[in-house]
Formats: C-alpha cells, structure tokens, sequence
C-alpha cells in the first residue's frame, strides 16, 4: 500500500495556489482527496489516494498545494477559495479555524 501511494505521488505535479480575496480555512485534515466524477470528498466517502482527482493539502491561509500532472504557480479566485473551504469544513473531524 505504501509503494503504491509513494508511486502515485511521485508521477503527480504540484500546484501551489494563493487566494485572490479572502483566506483559506484551516482544519484537522491535512490532506483532502476529491474526487470530482463521482463528487465526493475525503476519506469518510470512501476517496482513496489512488482514486482521487486530487488532493489538496491546505498549508495555511493564504495558501493551498494539489497533486496535478503538472507544477505550477497561480492567484485562485474567491469561488476557488469558498469551494476549498467547504471541502476543508466537510472532510474535517472536530476542528475547522478561520485565522484572523
């Protein structure tokens, strides 16, 4: 299992995004796995490393990090940012923080 996460990951890019306007939530997930066919998120629906679209790793509030096929750098809009944040609130267990 872990030489397939470890394969998985090595193939991926890495896309750091920074919000536009506003802040990203932060939550006791630290990775969260979307699967955008079947809309679900995180490992409570079942989305596994393997078959995620992505996963997103929040790094604090003014930015994210995602598994993509490739790198890059980019400005995310607010909608990005709100669509980020339910999924950080959705996948989270106890605790979800909006810094300030």
């Amino acid at each position: 299992m872990y030489e397939q996460a470890t394969e998985h990951v090595d193939r991926a890019g890495l896309e750091i995004y920074r919000p536009a306007h506003g802040e990203l939530l932060i939550g006791d997930t630290p990775a969260i796995t979307v699967d955008h066919v079947r809309r679900l998120i995180g490992v409570r629906a079942r989305v596994a490393l393997g078959s995620a679209s992505t996963v997103v790793l929040p790094l604090g509030p003014t930015h994210i990090a995602a598994l993509a096929t490739d790198n890059a750098w980019q400005t995310t809009p607010a909608e990005t940012v709100t669509e980020v944040n339910r999924w950080a609130n959705h996948s989270g267990g106890q605790r979800s923080v909006l810094s300030r």
